[in-house]
């Protein structure tokens, strides 16, 4: 009955002392580096009433180099056909792994911005745009 008593408090004191390091590895820029595919699709709401909701399917590369510049390569399926897009721009990543990333068009034109958490040892990217309400969230899974 002693030992049941003390070994919890025992143990929370042990996890207590640990280094925060040792418990949690935290994020850095170069920790993300290389190739994500994913999938994901958007809701295009029509200006007018009488129009009807639509909507247009995506999947994409992203790579990512390790210094906080990012590239994607991909393809948006829709009622109008395929269209190829290849946007580029920066992202950021903080020591809690949470990063953001904000991708241009060739016009140096703003195109999205998305919020992530990096998971799984950098294998997964749990995924939203901020910028597209109508676009579901994704999970850009390392190649």
């Amino acid at each position: 009955m002693l030992l049941k008593r003390y070994t919890l408090p025992l143990i929370l004191t042990a996890i207590s002392v640990v280094p925060a390091t040792a418990r949690a590895e935290g994020c850095i820029q170069s920790s993300l580096n290389g190739a994500y595919g994913f999938v994901s699709s958007v809701r295009i709401v029509p200006p007018g009433p009488q129009d009807r909701t639509t909507r247009q399917n995506v999947v994409a590369v992203v790579v990512y180099d390790g210094a906080g510049i990012v590239r994607l390569a991909g393809s948006v399926v829709g009622v109008t056909g395929v269209h190829d897009i290849l946007l580029y721009g920066t992202y950021q990543l903080n020591e809690q792994c949470l990063g953001r990333v904000v991708l241009l068009n060739a016009k140096e034109q703003k195109s999205d911005t998305w919020r992530f958490a990096m998971v799984s040892g950098g294998v997964r990217l749990l995924t939203v745009s901020d910028s597209s309400p109508n676009m579901k969230p994704f999970v850009q899974e390392r190649r």
